[in-house]
């Protein structure tokens, strides 16, 4: 008995010495199981590490300082028309001023707003990340914050400060709406005499208050915040840069067709950290796991061996994924050809929905009635209704601009799922890093993204950019067209701007043609069809549940993506070089990459959806693009591939939460059946 211990010590030294020389012999399982130890802020400086504090220009204190001043401005003249009801000019000017300065400082107002909530929206992950005791996957990287806003994820996330910041993101979209009814004029006929309108002045002042304080509180929270970043991430390859020795990637397979829900079920209260990991001999900047607050960690002790640095390693490994489930056998399922089309061209932002087209050309018909009917009415030469006031203001100008004011949330929606989507648009069949991974519109300006996409060939980029500045122009011209003059007790009179009517017509004409176009597309009937994905693409564990098992991470081909932390190499140029200079495994040519179908490096035979380099994928084609008499040779001739299906994963995308879109016209869309799983499901239990 007393030669037990010695023999399982012995065969404990045996075990660690073959794995010794595993690791030795064989880099890329090195790369994947080494331990990560999280470096503390005061460590990271004492090894002179740079500091993680970068932040997007319109979130730093200079640009927040302005924000808050231009506020004050405008919520000080706001305050100085409390005391007049009514104040004249003394020239021609006063039009300008009652009817045109109001609704610009109003589009000012609320571009600033949206610029400042997109990104605070896109930097929330990973400052909560990077808190020194870091945070949930829920709370970062499984959160929707990008490309569009999302209210709903801010409640599900508990993060008060951005829902609150969302909510005045509405109030401010409205401010244009109040503005085109704050001024009116007792001449019409001068405009030397301005009316204020009382309702709207005190919401006025209660919104730009309310911007102030918060601009404030933003401006103070900001100041010095650790992100965790050394620099913004904006394109798909700054993301796969933190990913790239992450210990938790083995717990995304399956997620890559699998539903959003489920994926949050399976991993939502874990924990992880963004920042400098302590990686063998080296040191790492990246997302690692975290023990949750409570758990106890297993440790064991360091076993002899001649090489101690293995040993600690070794060790520091135990320590780290002692908190991580026990490796199980993987379950395969086996997916038709037609399923796998069906699901790789599945989701679609809200927008972009067919039906979507007849609401939106319903809802311009609708205001092309109202206008012409303005018109026919003789509201240009002014007419007198019964109504007071107030309410004068508030049905013919309130409304109106609000309604219109629409038309800039869906350009705005339009620009951000065109920018979003086109690097997997660029993905779509085998092409280089510039045309995918290094693609970084989402966090390009107005304007400037227009003339990148351009130099890029990107015309549909370029085009959405520019219609969604040229909309903000609508509303204000909206606002401008109608004035309501102060009667006697019998009611109001309204006067139309025959020249601003014309112009607004001849605007919503075109809408009910470029609207259908843009959803339809320009060249039917798939030519939007590229830019689907498995299901929306709104988190950073998007990315991470395409890629957990590709060649970009997990083996050489990923070697771009290891970026020293100190140095004259440690910027982001240097890891954009590299990937541009990337040579495939034959060195005939530049790497490409493509989205498809992959085989995992983790499990031989097992087919993954996502994108990698291009020699390791499979192009999933549109259904619609085989002939009706061929797709029973196509399934004939393509093998059923296997892919992971974990049995806590749902591997149909629900309708009813991923929006897809009806896509019937371009072909059967079919999503994978469940019978087998429900009946394997029904026999476990």
């Amino acid at each position: 008995m007393e030669q037990i211990p010695h023999l399982k010590m012995e065969l404990r030294e045996r075990n660690v010495a073959g794995l010794h020389e595993e690791l030795l012999t064989n880099p890329q399982t090195t790369s994947i199981i080494s331990a990560l130890r999280p470096i503390s802020e005061q460590e990271a400086k004492s090894k002179g590490l740079p500091a993680l504090k970068s932040m997007p220009l319109i979130l730093r204190t200079p640009f927040l300082c302005s924000a808050l001043i231009f506020n004050l401005m405008v919520l000080g003249l706001l305050v100085s028309l409390l005391f007049y009801n009514y104040f004249s000019f003394n020239s021609q000017w006063g039009y300008l001023a009652i009817q045109i300065l109001p609704p610009v400082l109003g589009t000012i107002t609320a571009s600033l707003w949206h610029g400042i909530a997109m990104n605070l929206s896109r930097m929330t992950p990973f400052m909560l990340a990077a808190a020194p005791a870091g945070s949930t996957f829920r709370k970062t990287i499984l959160g929707s914050y990008f490309p569009g806003l999302s209210l709903r994820n801010t409640i599900a996330t508990r993060n008060g400060l951005l829902a609150i910041v969302l909510v005045v993101e509405l109030l401010s979209a409205a401010i244009l709406s109040f503005k085109s009814s704050l001024l009116n004029t007792a001449n019409y006929e001068s405009y030397v005499e301005a009316v204020v309108t009382s309702w709207t002045l005190y919401s006025l002042i209660a919104i730009y208050s309310l911007l102030s304080v918060l601009t404030s509180i933003l401006t103070y929270r900001m100041h010095g915040r650790v992100t965790g970043l050394r620099w913004e991430p904006a394109s798909i390859a700054d993301h796969l840069t933190l990913f790239r020795h992450s210990d938790f990637l083995n717990e995304f397979e399956g997620t890559d067709t699998a539903d959003r829900e489920s994926i949050w079920d399976h991993m939502r209260d874990d924990c992880l950290k963004l920042g400098y990991w302590k990686r063998g001999n080296e040191i790492w900047h990246g997302f690692g796991k975290i023990p949750r607050q409570g758990q106890t960690l297993k440790t064991t002790p360091a076993p002899p061996d001649h090489n101690g640095a293995f040993g600690k390693e070794l060790q520091q490994q135990t320590e780290v994924q002692g908190t991580e489930k026990a490796p199980q056998t993987p379950v395969t399922k086996r997916f038709s050809f037609q399923d796998i089309t069906a699901t790789r061209y599945r989701s679609i932002a809200l927008n972009m929905e067919h039906w979507m087209a007849y609401i939106w050309v319903s809802i311009t018909l609708t205001l092309l009635a109202a206008f012409i009917a303005g018109l026919a009415l003789g509201l240009v030469n002014g007419r007198t209704i019964s109504m007071s006031y107030n309410w004068a203001t508030v049905v013919f100008q309130f409304i109106p601009v609000f309604i219109i004011s629409f038309y800039t949330w869906f350009w705005q929606d339009v620009d951000l799922f065109a920018r979003s989507t086109q690097p997997f648009r660029g993905m779509s069949s085998p092409k280089p890093a510039s045309e995918n991974l290094l693609l970084d519109y989402n966090t390009l300006p107005p304007l400037v993204v227009t003339y990148v996409a351009l130099k890029n060939g990107h015309k549909r980029i370029a085009w959405t950019s520019v219609v969604a500045v040229v909309q903000r122009l609508l509303p204000i011209l909206a606002a401008g067209s109608t004035t309501v003059v102060p009667g006697d007790e019998s009611g109001s009179i309204v006067y139309a701007s025959m020249p601003i009517f014309i112009c607004i017509i001849v605007w919503l004409t075109l809408y009910c043609f470029l609207i259908p176009l843009e959803i339809f597309g320009w060249k039917l009937p798939r030519h939007y069809v590229k830019r689907h994905l498995p299901r929306s693409y709104s988190s950073i564990s998007d990315l991470v549940s395409w890629s957990y098992a590709s060649k970009v991470l997990r083996s050489d081909e990923g070697e771009p993506f290891d970026v020293p932390v100190t140095g004259p190499k440690n910027k982001q140029w240097y890891m954009e070089t590299r990937l541009r200079l990337k040579q495939n495994h034959d060195g005939t040519d530049f790497a490409k990459y493509s989205f498809g179908l992959y085989e995992s490096t983790e499990h031989k035979g097992i087919k993954c959806m996502g994108f990698d380099v291009a020699s390791n994928v499979t192009t999933v084609p549109q259904w619609n693009r085989i002939k009706k008499r061929d797709s029973e040779e196509v399934e004939a001739e393509q093998e059923m591939p296997s892919m992971l299906a974990p049995k806590y994963l749902k591997h149909v995308l629900d309708a009813t939460k991923e929006r897809p879109t009806n896509l019937k016209t371009l072909y059967e869309q079919k999503p994978p059946h469940q019978g087998e799983e429900e009946e394997a499901r029904t026999e476990a239990a």
